[in-house]
C-alpha cells in the first residue's frame, strides 16, 4: 500500500512561496496515475497517465447538510458558480451541471453498483478527518490502465476552518467559491500550478478570493484536457438528471481508502487489490502560516 507523504511545516511552506518568483509562464499540471519517481513512482508495468473524464458532461450534487459557518443558499450558490467557471472558456466543450441535493456525504466509490454513486461536495462541520491544515480535498477514484476518472468528491474543513461568502474583505474568512472553484479543477484533472496568480497555485491565505476567477494558466489547462476539438460519447448536458440524490443502503465501498499529505501535492493511494480501479487524494488548498484562522 502506498502511504501519504509527511507534509512540511506550514511555516516552511510559507517561505517556499514568498522566495518563490511569480510566473508568467504558463505551467498547469495534469494529475497523473503515478509518478516518474518518488515515493509515487510507478511500479512495474504501471505507466504515467493523466486522469480526466471520458464523458463531457460532468454532473456533481451537493450534500444538504450545507454548514453552520454561513448562509447555505449563499454557500451552495457559491459551489455552482465555482463549478461553472471550469466550463466557460470557448476553448473547451467541458459541460458541468448541477443535479441537486443528497443526502449522501462519504467519499466513496461502489464499484460492484456504479449507478448508485454520486459526485458530491459537502462541508465537514463536527469533524476533519484528514491532515489539519487543510482547507479542503478532493478524492478521485479512477482507472489506472487508462486514466479515466469514475467518481470525485469534495469534502470542505469546516471543522477548522471558518468559511465565508461574503465580499466584505474585513470579514471574509475562507471563501468558499475561492475554495471550491480550486478544487474543482483538481475534481476534473488538474494538479497544482506553479503560477502564483492561477486558482490551481497551492496555498490560499485567509480572506483571499482571487481564486474565484480562472488565470490564464487554468484556462489553458482544462482546454488542454477537453478542447473543444475534440469530441466524446456525450457532449450535452441536455437532458441530465436533477433532482434529490437519496444514499443507497447496504452498499459496499470497492475503492480502497483515501488519504492525504500537507504537502498540497497530489498522491495516489491504492490498496493493491485485483480491483481495476484506484483512489486519488488530492489535497486542494492549504492555508498558510502567517495568517490567523478562528478554529473550532
Amino acid at each position: 500500500m502506498r502511504h501519504p507523504t509527511p507534509y512540511l511545516p506550514a511555516a516552511a511552506l510559507l517561505a517556499i512561496a514568498i522566495a518563490a518568483p511569480s510566473s508568467t509562464a504558463l505551467a498547469y499540471k495534469q494529475t497523473m496515475t503515478c509518478n516518474e519517481s518518488g515515493i509515487y513512482a510507478c511500479e512495474a508495468g504501471e505507466t504515467a497517465l493523466p486522469v480526466y473524464w471520458p464523458q463531457r458532461c460532468i454532473v456533481y450534487h451537493i450534500n444538504e447538510s450545507g454548514t453552520s459557518d454561513t448562509d447555505n443558499d449563499a454557500a451552495f450558490e457559491a459551489i455552482q458558480q465555482s463549478f461553472a467557471q471550469w466550463s466557460e472558456p470557448s476553448c473547451t466543450n467541458l459541460e458541468v451541471s448541477f443535479g441537486g441535493f443528497t443526502n449522501e456525504d462519504e467519499v466513496r466509490y461502489n464499484q460492484s453498483n456504479p449507478s448508485s454513486n454520486v459526485n458530491v461536495v459537502v462541508f465537514r462541520d463536527d469533524i476533519w478527518p484528514h491532515s489539519s491544515g487543510v482547507l479542503a480535498l478532493t478524492s478521485v477514484t479512477f482507472q489506472p490502465r487508462t486514466g479515466e476518472i469514475f467518481d470525485a468528491d469534495i469534502e470542505l474543513n469546516t471543522a477548522e476552518y471558518r468559511f465565508s461568502t461574503t465580499d466584505n474583505r474585513l470579514r471574509v474568512g475562507i471563501d468558499v467559491a475561492n475554495t471550491v472553484t480550486h478544487e474543482a479543477g483538481h475534481f476534473f484533472g488538474l494538479d497544482h500550478s506553479s503560477v502564483r496568480e492561477s486558482t490551481m497555485y497551492a496555498t490560499a491565505p485567509s480572506g483571499e478570493t482571487s481564486k474565484r476567477d480562472l488565470h490564464e494558466d487554468d484556462i489553458e489547462g482544462i482546454c488542454a484536457i477537453y478542447s473543444a476539438d475534440t469530441s466524446s460519447s456525450d457532449d450535452s448536458c441536455a437532458g441530465a438528471p436533477v433532482g434529490y440524490f437519496e444514499k443507497p443502503l447496504n452498499t459496499s465501498i470497492s475503492s480502497g481508502n483515501t488519504s492525504s499529505s500537507g504537502v498540497c501535492s497530489t498522491t495516489a493511494v491504492s490498496s493493491r487489490t485485483p480491483s481495476p480501479l484506484h483512489a486519488l487524494a488530492s489535497i486542494g488548498l492549504l492555508a498558510l502560516a502567517a495568517i490567523t484562522i478562528r478554529r473550532r
